[in-house]
């Protein structure tokens, strides 16, 4: 996952970088059909940054999920462990009792 997080944010950097590198030439610019180009390509770039940032949000929300389900399964096995044991158990003693509970 450190991988996963560390292109997001490289991403986000890479994006942010790009945006103001547009900013500047659209700034600079005077030709104004160019300018409207780049002001257009600067409004995709952002709303591609929004939708990066929602999509990161999302993903580091799941990774608690992720943990809490790893638990989950980990207490599931160790519980059919016990369970298994006890069956284990009982049969050794009916054996014991040969088949007999009352005595």
């Amino acid at each position: 996952m450190p991988d996963d997080h560390e292109d997001t944010t490289q991403m986000k950097t890479q994006m942010t970088e790009l945006i103001g590198l547009l900013t500047a030439v659209l700034d600079s610019h005077k030709d104004r059909d160019i300018a409207a180009n780049l002001q257009a390509l600067v409004a995709e770039f952002e709303s591609i940054r929004t939708l990066i940032m929602r999509h990161a949000t999302a993903m580091e929300a799941l990774i608690p999920r992720a943990t809490l389900m790893e638990q989950m399964v980990e207490e599931q096995e160790q519980l059919k462990a016990m369970v298994s044991q006890i069956r284990i158990d009982t049969a050794w003693v009916r054996h014991q009792l040969e088949g007999s509970i009352d005595g």
